[in-house]
């Protein structure tokens, strides 16, 4: 622990130490303020399905963690000044089974036609990042383009 304070007694030091095991940890500051994760929870679904589509050949590469940072900046403003790396770490966190992949698709269906558009974009190019289009790949972006058409969206994303 390394918090550069004076204690004036073993009994105050533990009290803290105690005290900040039990925290939540806290992101990367910001102007003085700290970001929480709840910062991407507009995104959550959006990234629930690119982690999911970047991870599906096990093949997360800092090629497709560009893509979704980017992504991340441009929709959330308030995220400009967070690194990569600090982005990259929350990503791998994002650990989305076959349900929670659904479970976003749901979600994302409800967006406006126009942002659901780009979401799709960008997946294309998470799913192109490395130079082919995997069967599996195909698969899902198949569920996904059918579950925006039915919604009446029809995505344009030149395949």
């Amino acid at each position: 622990m390394s918090n550069e304070r004076y204690y004036k007694s073993p009994a105050a030091f533990v009290a803290d130490y105690g005290r900040e095991e039990t925290l939540e940890p806290l992101a990367e500051p910001e102007d003085g303020q700290l970001i929480d994760k709840k910062l991407f929870e507009p995104l959550e679904a959006d990234l629930i399905l690119m982690t999911f589509m970047a991870n599906i050949c096990d093949s997360f590469s800092p090629i497709k963690e560009t893509i979704i940072y980017d992504y991340i900046i441009e929709k959330i403003p308030a995220t400009k000044n967070l690194s990569q790396q600090y982005v990259n770490a929350y990503l791998q966190g994002i650990k989305p089974a076959r349900e929670d992949f659904y479970k976003a698709l749901e979600a994302v269906s409800a967006k406006n036609p126009d942002e659901a558009e780009e979401m799709v974009k960008e997946i294309v190019k998470i799913c192109l990042a490395d130079g082919q289009l995997h069967y599996n790949e195909k698969l899902y972006l198949a569920e996904i383009f059918q579950t925006l058409r039915e919604q009446g969206v029809e995505p344009e994303v030149g395949l």
